[in-house]
């Protein structure tokens, strides 16, 4: 007990003392024996880190700078000195090597760059000849939205039959699909989301259009190209009625309008106003366009905004134009 305790005594660093394996053989007298050395084992460890954390899982769209990876401030080892080295692996921990992406790796807190590939951090800490590694944290990068171009079936169809849509070249999941006529809005079509082929059948005749949005993971959504079909192969902006031309007056109206018509024609119509979500918030059956021109149209019931008047013919020849109404 004497030569541990001068060897303790003589140590001139405490540090190089702590942690170090002693062999040191006590002699202790037995009561009926002999003295005899029996060999003990003493170890003063090295006080271990604790608290080595650091933030949590994120994931990012490729090209994305992440959040700072934050660093707790650990405890142990020496108490008040603490080395930091942050290490990365990005072939899902297979291979480590030091987070040079950032503008500094060795200290409590990492700064991101862009990254373009699922990456894993961690953070080892040093101190007073331990060391300990942290949590592993993965920034998940999702690959940017290809939003591809749709395709149809065919350019022209009748009216009551349906057009084939199909997305190409795409990344990502659909998650709905859009149509519209040039006059108009464009306007979700139900139940079209998660599908790259879809069908839809036109209600009017006109120009349609039809477009996919998509997104991959956390990228932003993006539009896919348009694609066109004519239904009878007649475009809303057309005028198919032997050259009959109708203007309304005045415009913009206050909500009454009326129409002049170069043609004293008995020939059926239908009128049809339609708001620019593609609501139809006006019809007028059984009329003639001579009857039209006779009369006034009343609107006054309809908020400010822009509308399409339509007319349309028993043989399905169509007229259109906006109406402005400003009270």
């Amino acid at each position: 007990e004497a030569r541990a305790a001068h060897a303790i005594g003589n140590s001139t660093d405490g540090s190089a003392l702590m942690g170090a394996v002693l062999q040191i053989f006590l002699q202790s007298i037995k009561a009926a024996d002999n003295i005899s050395a029996y060999p003990h084992q003493i170890t003063t460890p090295y006080t271990p880190i604790f608290n080595n954390t650091i933030g949590s899982d994120q994931t990012i769209c490729e090209g994305v700078v992440a959040n700072m990876l934050i660093g707790s401030m650990p405890t142990g080892g020496d108490g008040e000195n603490y080395t930091y080295l942050w290490i990365m692996s990005t072939d899902s921990l297979q291979t480590w090597s030091e987070a040079s992406i950032g503008s500094d790796y060795t200290g409590q807190n990492l700064d991101m760059r862009q990254l373009f590939d699922t990456t894993y951090f961690a953070r080892i800490v040093y101190s007073n000849h331990v060391c300990d590694t942290s949590n592993v944290v993965a920034i998940n990068v999702h690959s940017s939205t290809k939003p591809g171009n749709v395709f149809v079936s065919t350019s022209t169809i009748a009216l009551g039959e349906s057009v084939e849509l199909q997305l190409r070249a795409s990344y990502g999941e659909v998650l709905y699909w859009e149509y519209k006529k040039p006059e108009f809005n464009w306007l979700e079509l139900e139940n079209s989301a998660d599908l790259k082929i879809i069908e839809h059948q036109p209600s009017l005749m006109g120009q349609w259009q039809y477009r996919a949005v998509v997104q991959n993971g956390v990228c932003p959504a993006k539009t896919s190209g348009v694609a066109a079909v004519l239904v009878d192969g007649v475009g809303l902006e057309d005028v198919v009625n032997n050259q009959i031309e109708i203007k309304l007056l005045p415009n913009p109206s206050k909500g009454k309008v009326k129409f002049e018509i170069n043609s004293s024609s008995n020939k059926n119509v239908r009128l049809e106003v339609y708001d620019m979500q593609s609501r139809k918030v006006y019809v007028e059956q059984n009329t003639t366009l001579n009857q039209l021109s006779q009369s006034t149209l009343d609107l006054t019931h309809l908020t400010n905004g822009t509308y399409l008047i339509k007319i349309i013919s028993s043989e399905k020849e169509e007229w259109s134009e906006k109406l402005i109404i400003s009270k």
